[in-house]
C-alpha cells in the first residue's frame, strides 16, 4: 500500500469500505490513513470513513462538516455505482453520528433504492442492501419513527448478506423497539431470532456494541415482568460500556429498573455521563433525548427532587413517550388539570403503542380522581385500560406498579378480568415509586365504618340494622361523609375512600 497511488487507494476505500470494515478493519484503517489530507476534498467519503474509528467529538465534527456537505451533494454523480453506495452510506452514518437523524433517515431511503437498482450479476458485493436497510432503520429508530424503523430493520433481517451480523443487529434493534413499546411477545420473538444468528456472526470491530441493544431488550422485557433475576443476568457491567447510541439503550433500561432498585442518584449521574460523552446524538425530538429526559424526570420525581424535575419537564415535547412522564409529573406536583389535558384521548396521535395507551388511560383516571369529576367517564376509561392488557399478566406488571396504587385498585373493581394481573402484582409486592398525596378531612370512627359498609351491596336499611341505629341516623352520617370526601354518590365515595387509603380494598361482605 505504501507504493500504491493514493488516489487509487481513496477510490477503493470509497467503493469497498463497508465490506472491509467487517473483514479486515486494521487494513481499512491503514488505507484511510495513507490518503493525504489534500486529497480529501476529492474523496470526502474517505474522511467520513475515518470518522468511524474516532470518538464522536465536536472538533472532528466541525473539521469534517464541509466534507460531509460535499459528500451528500455529490455522491450521486460518482461514475462507479459502488462508490455511490459507499460514499452515500458513509454520509448517512456521519449524519446519524451528528444527531441529524431525520436527515439521515430521508437520505437512507434514497440510498436503499439506489442499492436495489444496483442488484445485478456484475455487482458481487451483496452486503450493500442489508447494510443500507439496517442503517436506514437505525436512523428512523433514533428519530422516533418506529413504523419506518420496523419496516427497514425487518428488511435488513430478511435480506441475504454474507454477514450474519446484519441480521443479528437488525433483530436486536427490533427486539428493543418492541420492548420499548410494551410488545413483550414480539420482543421475545426477535430476541430468539437474534440468538439464532449469534453462532454464525463473526467477531468484528463493533461486535460488542451491536450486542448492547440485545442486552437492553432482554433487560426491558425482564423489567416489564418485574423479574429481577433475569434483569441482573442481562445487565451489562460498566467496564463493558462503549459510549455510543447502542449504550444509550442499556442506560435507559437501567434507569427504568432504578425506579425500584434504589440507586437513583447513581443512575442520574450515568445519564449525565452519557450525555457528556456523546452529546451530539441528543438532538431535540430524537429518541435518545426522549428516553434520557423521561428517565431522568421519573428518577428525580422518585427522589422527591421536584425543583430539578421541573427543569426537565419544561423541555419535554409532545411525543407519546414524553406525555406519560409529563402527565405523571403534573399529578405529582398537584396539577391534575394539566395531567388530564396531556392524557386526553382526543389529543392522542393516530399510531401509539399499547403501552402508551394503557399508561395514558390510567393517568387520565388518576387525574379524574384528583379532580373528582363524573365517574361514568372514569369507569369507561378503566374498562378501556383493561382491554389494552388483553388479559395478559407478565408484560404489564411494571406499568401497573409505576402508576397510582389507588387507580390500580379501581381497575380491579371495575374490570374484574384484570384480577389475575392484580393478584400477581400483589404477590410480588414491589415498591410503588409514585404515590400521590391526597389529604382529606379526618373521618370519625362511625364515618369510617359507614364508608366501608357502603362499599358493599347492602341497602341503608340493612346497614342501619347491622349498626343498631335508625335509617335516619345512617342518612345523616352519610351526608357528613359525602361532605368531607367531596363525593356526589355512593360509588364516588367508595372511589375516593380507596384512593385516600381510608378503607379496606377487599370487597366488604353483604348481609
Amino acid at each position: 500500500m505504501n507504493d500504491a497511488d493514493a488516489d487509487l487507494v481513496a477510490e477503493l476505500v470509497e467503493c469497498h469500505w463497508s465490506y472491509l470494515i467487517r473483514t479486515d478493519a486494521a487494513l481499512l484503517v491503514q488505507a484511510v490513513r495513507s490518503v493525504p489530507q489534500d486529497l480529501l476534498p476529492q474523496h470526502p467519503g474517505v474522511a467520513l470513513v475515518q470518522e468511524l474509528f474516532a470518538p464522536i467529538r465536536p472538533v472532528i465534527i466541525e473539521r469534517d462538516a464541509p466534507l460531509l456537505e460535499q459528500a451528500t451533494r455529490t455522491y450521486a454523480d460518482l461514475p462507479d455505482p459502488r462508490a455511490r453506495v459507499g460514499v452515500g452510506l458513509a454520509s448517512m452514518l456521519a449524519l446519524t453520528r451528528r444527531g441529524r437523524f431525520t436527515e439521515a433517515a430521508t437520505f437512507g431511503r434514497g440510498l436503499v433504492q439506489l442499492g436495489l437498482d444496483l442488484l445485478d450479476p456484475g455487482y458481487a458485493d451483496g452486503s450493500s442492501v442489508p447494510a443500507l436497510e439496517l442503517h436506514t432503520g437505525i436512523a428512523h429508530l433514533m428519530s422516533a419513527d418506529f413504523t419506518a424503523a420496523e419496516r427497514h430493520l425487518s428488511a435488513a433481517y430478511r435480506d441475504l448478506s454474507p454477514f450474519s451480523n446484519h441480521a443479528l443487529d437488525a433483530a436486536g434493534k427490533l427486539a428493543f423497539l418492541h420492548a420499548l413499546r410494551g410488545e413483550s411477545h414480539l420482543a421475545t420473538i426477535w430476541l430468539a431470532r437474534a440468538s439464532s444468528r449469534q453462532p454464525d456472526s463473526k467477531d468484528w470491530w463493533l461486535s460488542s456494541t451491536e450486542r448492547q441493544s440485545i442486552a437492553a431488550a432482554h433487560m426491558l422485557v425482564a423489567i416489564d415482568q418485574l423479574n429481577w433475576a433475569d434483569y441482573h443476568q442481562h445487565n451489562l457491567t460498566e467496564d463493558m460500556a462503549v459510549p455510543s447510541e447502542n449504550w444509550m439503550y442499556v442506560v435507559y433500561a437501567r434507569a427504568r429498573a432504578g425506579l425500584f432498585l434504589g440507586n437513583q442518584r447513581i443512575l442520574i449521574d450515568e445519564l449525565h455521563d452519557l450525555r457528556d460523552q456523546v452529546p451530539l446524538i441528543f438532538s431535540r425530538d430524537s429518541l435518545p433525548s426522549m428516553l434520557l429526559d423521561t428517565s431522568e424526570l421519573d428518577l428525580l420525581v422518585r427522589l422527591g427532587d421536584l425543583d430539578a424535575a421541573a427543569a426537565i419537564a419544561e423541555r419535554l415535547g409532545d411525543h407519546p413517550l414524553e406525555r406519560i412522564a409529563a402527565a405523571r409529573y403534573q399529578l405529582i406536583i398537584g396539577n391534575p388539570q394539566e395531567a388530564a389535558r396531556i392524557a386526553d384521548e382526543s389529543r392522542w396521535p393516530v399510531r401509539i403503542s399499547r403501552r402508551v395507551r394503557l399508561n395514558l388511560l390510567i393517568l387520565g383516571v388518576t387525574a379524574d380522581l384528583a379532580l373528582r369529576l363524573n365517574s361514568d367517564d372514569r369507569v369507561r376509561l378503566l374498562r378501556q385500560a383493561a382491554v389494552e392488557t388483553a388479559n395478559e399478566v407478565e408484560p404489564w406488571l411494571f406499568t401497573l406498579a409505576v402508576n397510582d396504587p389507588a387507580t390500580i385498585q379501581l381497575l380491579g373493581r371495575h374490570a374484574p378480568e384484570t384480577q389475575p394481573l392484580l393478584a400477581k402484582l400483589k404477590e410480588i409486592d414491589p415498591p410503588r415509586p409514585f404515590q400521590l398525596s391526597r389529604p382529606t378531612a379526618p373521618l370519625t370512627p362511625r364515618e369510617q365504618v359507614l364508608l366501608n359498609r357502603i362499599a358493599g351491596p347492602g341497602s341503608l336499611d340493612d346497614i342501619a340494622a347491622d349498626l343498631h341505629v335508625s335509617p335516619a341516623t345512617v342518612r345523616n352520617q352519610r351526608k357528613s361523609l359525602y361532605r368531607k370526601l367531596g363525593a356526589t354518590s355512593r360509588g364516588h365515595a367508595v372511589e375516593i375512600g380507596i384512593r385516600n387509603g381510608l378503607m379496606s380494598t377487599d370487597p366488604p361482605s353483604g348481609r
